[in-house]
């Protein structure tokens, strides 16, 4: 009688153990179809946009042409999603090339992709506060941090001070034809609360100390100057590592290339 109801108890503990694992596979699977879909839909659309193979090269950054930094087909972006504010794109990593939009929610896009379909990578978004023409002292823009390296995962390199020192500058491109060239400025890991989401300021000298308090709180020293900062933009990331835990690459508006 032990003996069989030792087998039936291992024939239980086997059943279990086999459904665990189909579900972590069913998850897995999952997980890696929401990817390559994902991915396979920002290639799609940054083809479409003129800006899948935009490559300085070896040219100076003070000699980037228009030719150089690309220009973003915004005519049909717009009619695929009218909410799309902008382009955002580094050099190296060349992964972060996506489309920036705008909603009055910020929760709008964090599971929804670009062309509107339901999926955890979401779509990189600009703060529902901000001025959709990039106005602010300080524009927000967010990107989730996805185990398969893109959205705004490769923001983490920026950890290592030498991968800054190689990869300084980001860009954004914007509807009326600005092309704004910006300097990492400062890294940090902080909390969903922090004060670097800030965005209104009552004057010039606030934001110059908003500023000077960012180039402190930095986890290196990237040679920018507060004095030299009259614009900037905040990108932010989940660190995966807690649940309000956030990496912030910030970036100052260094001058812009091309605009009306």
């Amino acid at each position: 009688m032990e003996k069989k109801a030792g087998s039936v108890i291992y024939k239980i503990v086997i059943a279990l153990a086999a459904a665990v694992f189909l579900f972590a596979a069913f998850k897995l699977f999952t997980a890696g179809l929401q990817y390559f879909l994902a991915a396979k839909e920002y290639r799609g659309i940054a083809s479409d946009a003129g800006m899948d193979d935009v490559n300085k090269g070896d040219t100076p950054e003070e000699e980037l042409t228009l030719e150089d930094v690309g220009t973003v087909d915004f005519e049909e972006l717009l009619k695929v999603n009218p909410d799309t504010v902008g382009w955002i794109r580094f050099p190296n990593p060349d992964t972060i090339n996506y489309p920036i939009v705008h909603s009055k929610d910020n929760a709008e896009y964090l599971y929804r992709t670009f062309n509107g379909k339901d999926n955890g990578s979401g779509t990189i978004f600009m703060d529902m506060g901000c001025s959709d023409k990039f106005g602010d002292y300080n524009t927000l823009i967010y990107g989730h941090n996805m185990n398969d390296g893109s959205m705004f995962a490769k923001l983490m390199k920026y950890e290592d001070e030498e991968y800054f020192k190689k990869n300084p500058y980001f860009y954004i491109y914007t509807l009326n034809g600005t092309v704004y060239r910006l300097k990492v400025m400062s890294v940090m890991k902080t909390d969903d609360k922090s004060e670097a989401y800030t965005r209104d300021f009552a004057s010039d000298t606030a934001f110059r100390t908003f500023v000077k308090k960012m180039l402190s709180n930095s986890i290196y020293d990237t040679g920018v100057e507060a004095e030299d900062v009259e614009k900037m933009v905040t990108l932010s990331t989940c660190t995966n590592r807690a649940s309000n835990e956030r990496w912030l690459v910030q970036g100052a508006v260094v001058n812009t290339i091309y605009g009306e």
